[in-house]
Parts: structure tokens; C-alpha cells; sequence
């Protein structure tokens, strides 16, 4: 039998029983063993500051995602919008995420996750800065930064996971990427306040 420390779960014998080596060590049944063990891997030094970036990213993705929703109202009467063109301007946005989600996970794995997500952010930013100037020229430069836009946001959620993955330690990552998350959230919330 393998050491205790080493199994992810306790061990159970035959008849589905706690395994006499474990008994001894006093430890819950329900409990992982790396949870239940009094040692904790040291927390890297910068990860504070990594989990307050994603988190500020995040919430930027979150705004910049919304923004659009909240001023196609006035857009859409200042510029003679239908409801069928403020669909579209939607969807542009919703295609242009879900071609980019798949290459932008993948690059991440295999490229360096910070590159990939700092071009992400950039791509977004552009987007998001052309678009109101785009929308004044023509429908269609809209739709295309509305895609673009989609494209670059579409690095964060899967990029997110991989850098808590390979910068924070095992017993709290579920926590941090949970804090991370609430980003999108509270970006949203933001967002329809401004």
C-alpha cells in the first residue's frame, strides 16, 4: 500500500472499509487527504498580485462586454438602428467570441499565457475604442470590431484557468479562480451603473 499522504482520497480495503493504515491517522472519510494533511504548499510569491490582475481583467471584460448593450439604446435612435441591426450588432460580438474561445484556449496551452492573453486584452481594447467611431461610418465597421471585440475576449475565461492552474497552489485554487470569476460579475453590475 502506497503511503496515505500520496492518494488523492483515503483508500478502502475489499469490503469498502476504511484501510487499517489510515485508521491510524485519524482522518475524515469525506476528506481529500491533501485537505485533511496539516502541510500546505507555500504560496508563490506574486500571486496576490496575479489574482488582483485576472480579477481587474475580468471585471474589464465583463464592462467592455456590457458597455455595448447599454448605449445601443441611444446609438440605436441617434443612428436609425432597426431591432433586427441591434441583433446583429449582438451577434457579431457572440461569433466573433465563439470562433475565438477554441484557438484562444489551445494557444494559451501551448504559447505563453501571458502573450496570449496581453494580445487578447490589447485586441479587445482596440475593438472597443474603434467602435464608436466605426458605428459612425458604417454598419458593417461596426460589426467587424463588434467581432473583433469577441475574439479578444475570448482569451480570458480559458486563459484565466490556465494561469491559476500553473501559478497557484492546489489547496486554493478553487477559491482564487472562484474570487477571479466574481470579476464577471461585478464588471457586469459596473457596467450598467456607468
Amino acid at each position: 500500500l502506497p503511503e496515505a499522504k500520496s492518494l488523492p482520497f483515503i483508500p478502502l480495503d475489499d469490503n469498502n472499509e476504511i484501510s487499517p493504515s489510515v485508521q491510524s491517522k485519524n482522518t475524515v472519510l469525506s476528506m481529500p487527504l491533501e485537505l485533511a494533511s496539516p502541510e500546505k504548499s507555500p504560496v508563490p510569491p506574486g500571486t496576490s498580485a496575479l489574482i488582483a490582475l485576472l480579477f481587474v481583467v475580468t471585471s474589464l471584460n465583463a464592462i467592455d462586454r456590457v458597455s455595448m448593450s447599454v448605449s445601443i439604446i441611444p446609438m440605436a435612435s441617434e443612428l436609425g438602428y432597426s431591432d433586427t441591426t441591434k441583433g446583429l450588432i449582438s451577434s457579431a460580438f457572440s461569433l466573433g467570441y465563439l470562433v475565438g474561445i477554441i484557438p484562444a484556449g489551445l494557444s494559451g496551452t501551448f504559447m505563453s499565457p501571458k502573450r496570449v492573453m496581453a494580445g487578447g486584452v490589447a485586441l479587445w481594447s482596440l475593438a472597443q475604442v474603434a467602435s464608436p467611431t466605426a458605428a459612425h461610418f458604417s454598419l458593417s465597421l461596426l460589426l467587424a470590431c463588434r467581432f473583433i471585440m469577441g475574439i479578444g475576449e475570448a482569451v480570458t475565461v480559458p486563459l484565466v484557468q490556465t494561469f491559476v492552474a500553473n501559478w497557484v497552489p492546489r489547496e486554493m485554487r478553487g477559491q482564487l479562480l472562484g474570487l477571479i470569476l466574481a470579476g464577471l460579475a461585478i464588471g457586469d453590475v459596473v457596467a450598467y451603473a456607468l
